[in-house]
């Protein structure tokens, strides 16, 4: 499987920063706006193709899985849009690894595949196993997430907005 090193690719944000506040103000109305930056935190990605003898003839399936490399949390994705290159200005917001407790790319790739074969798996109802052939993989793929800064009853929260789904947690107090 050929693997892309070039450190600086990233997804495409889908989010605007207007987006993200509209996904927050739509479950606290009374939320202050104070600041948004966009911050890029570290993956890897995978993509496989899944063949199925009971699909013969036909093509075969793609499945695209990301690793979160600080926390090794695998996620089955959409086929990913065009990468970007992050520029000097972009590469300013990159949430940098703290050098422990990060996941391996090794490790990341075996978790990447242990999803996508279960969800194979799953799709054929544990019919005849799939063979899972890895296509491409991206050794550190930035992913695009919307920091903000608000106030709510005084005090002072901490949001991280997916910028792509537009999942949110709040990250700090």
């Amino acid at each position: 499987m050929p693997a892309d090193t070039k450190s600086f690719q990233a997804l495409p944000a889908q989010l605007t920063s207007a987006h993200a506040w509209s996904v927050v103000l739509d479950r606290a109305p009374g939320i202050a706006m104070v600041s948004e930056r966009l911050r890029w935190h570290p993956f890897s990605g995978f993509e496989y193709k899944i063949t199925h003898p009971l699909n013969m003839g036909g093509s075969p399936q793609r499945a695209f899985a990301i690793v979160d490399r600080l926390t090794g949390q695998a996620t089955l994705t959409d086929p990913w849009p065009d990468l970007v290159q992050l520029d000097e200005r972009q590469r300013t917001s990159l949430v940098t690894d703290p050098g422990w407790n990060t996941t391996s790319f090794t490790e990341a790739g075996s978790r990447a595949h242990r999803l996508v074969a279960t969800a194979a798996i799953r799709k054929h109802r544990l019919s005849t196993p799939s063979t899972v052939t890895g296509v491409r993989t991206i050794n550190t793929l930035w992913k695009p997430n919307w920091l903000l800064e608000a106030r709510l009853a005084g005090r002072r929260l901490q949001i991280l907005v997916d910028a792509i789904t537009g999942g949110y947690y709040v990250v700090g107090t």
